[in-house]
């Protein structure tokens, strides 16, 4: 039971009538191995006040488990059966199927921390410059004390080497107006989404979310990163130590 004294509670309500609060999209094909690890990322977030969470599963035509898994974990996971092969042309699905104003987006093979989610809402409302913000994302880095492999991966990304200044693999230490957010941890305004029709489905596999960026970016509005909303990248179960 919760503490009624705390000011923090764990994810509250995410089976509930009406609008949602925020709509956490995950597309997936084939995720037995890591579902289970992201969804239940998702259903352990903490906030300081109710919220009210939708999970979105988009499925490109999984042929194993990772359906099942979701329903398991939670019956009120909205699941879209989506077959085509396409990143762009789910994550659209995604966001057009949300009822929320924010759109949040993590890949099926990582883990977010318990303040992902409150941490990149956070940004959105508490900003002096909230109203042109059009989305907050933050780092993503390798799993921790799971082999030397990953370890040393880490290490590596974040480095100018390694990933050439990009949030994709370097872990900055402050809170920044960026270029680009990688869409395996990023927010979105609904609106703002919107507002470029979203993804461009021409990139069906790979830089769908760079071409989102810059387009956003085009308009005017602000793309920021902030240190604190983290994910971890999933190993493979042969890589553990």
């Amino acid at each position: 039971m919760d503490n009624p004294n705390s000011t923090e509670t764990q994810l509250a309500q995410h089976s509930f009538d009406g609008q949602a609060d925020i709509s956490v999209v995950v597309v997936a094909r084939n995720e037995e191995k890591n579902i289970d690890r992201c969804i239940r990322s998702i259903l352990s977030q903490r906030f300081t006040a109710k919220t009210r969470v939708e999970i979105i599963l988009v499925d490109d035509g999984s042929t194993d488990a990772t359906v099942d898994l979701c329903r398991a974990l939670s019956p009120d996971i909205k699941i879209i059966d989506s077959p085509c092969r396409s990143i762009s042309k789910n994550r659209n699905i995604g966001w057009r199927s949300a009822s929320a104003d924010y759109i949040a987006y993590i890949d099926a093979d990582c883990k977010a921390e318990p303040g992902w989610l409150a941490n990149l809402q956070a940004e959105f409302v508490n900003s002096s410059q909230q109203d042109q913000i059009a989305a907050v994302g933050g780092p993503n880095t390798p799993p921790k004390n799971v082999s030397r492999f990953y370890d040393a991966l880490g290490i590596m990304l974040n480095t100018w080497i390694g990933s050439r200044g990009s949030v994709q693999g370097t872990v900055f230490s402050e809170t920044k107006q960026v270029n680009h957010l990688p869409g395996l941890n990023v927010m979105f305004r609904k609106s703002s989404l919107a507002l470029v029709d979203g993804y461009d489905e021409c990139f069906a596999r790979i830089g769908e979310d760079e071409d989102l960026s810059i387009r956003l970016t085009a308009t005017g509005a602000q793309m920021i990163y902030v240190p604190t909303c983290l994910l971890y990248t999933s190993p493979s179960p042969r890589d553990k130590r």
